[in-house]
This record gives C-alpha cells, sequence and structure tokens, in this order.
C-alpha cells in the first residue's frame, strides 16, 4: 500500500494497492492500455 503524492494523483485517492504479477501470467483480453506520464519517473497504464 502506498500513500506517496505519486500515487495519489495516479489512482484519485489517499493510497493505492500494488499487486504484483508476473508479465507471463498478465494478458489484455480487449483494446490496448493508454498511458499517462504521471512525473519524470513514472508512465502509468491504464484501461
Amino acid at each position: 500500500m502506498c500513500h506517496c503524492r505519486m500515487c495519489q494523483k495516479a489512482v484519485g485517492g489517499p493510497f493505492a494497492i500494488i499487486c504484483p504479477v508476473r508479465k507471463t501470467a498478465f494478458r489484455v483480453t480487449r483494446g490496448a492500455f493508454s498511458w499517462f506520464q504521471s512525473s519524470t519517473l513514472a508512465r502509468r497504464g491504464f484501461c
């Protein structure tokens, strides 16, 4: 669980739940991700 300002802005709430998943166990089944450059350090994917 993260409370940093960057995560708050990314999720629009007081904290973000990080749920790590291996890339090999994850796939997009419909559509594609869009990307948001939330800072000079992070690019956020969302659907």
